[in-house]
């Protein structure tokens, strides 16, 4: 759904709640293509898009870069996305569904996850702890998938809570 969309859903969660926003290191370059691919294929619902899909990312980009005294570089593009592909948010959203799915699994039941691409919120009680779980779950499950978290981009987001310390010790792992 739209961006605000998702917007006032967050909004009217963080008003009884606490959220913690996640941002990626340059996520959109960094997933590995197998890892966007193989939940692709895993939904047989969107096997009519295997093909396109296949052949605009089975096989690395040739990237011809020109430097100032004529010459070229060439380039592979092997990771992430293509730049205005628009199978582009929908692979990247597949590639990272399952460490949304731990995110809330370690949050517990009472987190809920509102996610844009690659801006993950998860949104819990009051407290936090519940939300910073589920993003030190989130976390540790983009790491294998070669994604890394941004603490200077991220924030734990409340209303009307006591925050404890140990709350946010995960972040300086």
């Amino acid at each position: 759904f739209p961006t605000e969309t998702a917007a006032i859903l967050l909004k009217a969660l963080l008003e009884e709640g606490s959220g913690f926003a996640s941002d990626l290191r340059n996520a959109y370059k960094s997933l590995t293509r197998d890892k966007m691919l193989a939940p692709l294929y895993a939904e047989p619902r969107l096997e009519p898009i295997f093909r396109i899909v296949d052949w605009v990312y089975a096989t690395p980009t040739s990237l011809h870069v020109r430097n100032p005294s004529g010459g070229s570089t060439v380039l592979s593009s092997e990771n992430g996305t293509r730049q205005g592909d628009p199978f582009g948010m929908l692979l990247f959203c597949l590639g990272i569904k399952a460490a949304i799915a731990a995110g809330l699994e370690a949050g517990g039941s009472n987190v809920k996850a509102v996610a844009v691409a690659d801006d993950v919120n998860f949104v819990g009680p009051a407290d936090g702890r519940a939300a910073t779980r589920a993003t030190a779950a989130f976390i540790q499950a983009c790491r294998p998938l070669e994604l890394s978290f941004r603490g200077d981009k991220s924030a734990l987001n409340f209303l009307e809570a006591t925050l404890h310390q140990e709350t946010l010790d995960f972040a300086h792992e």
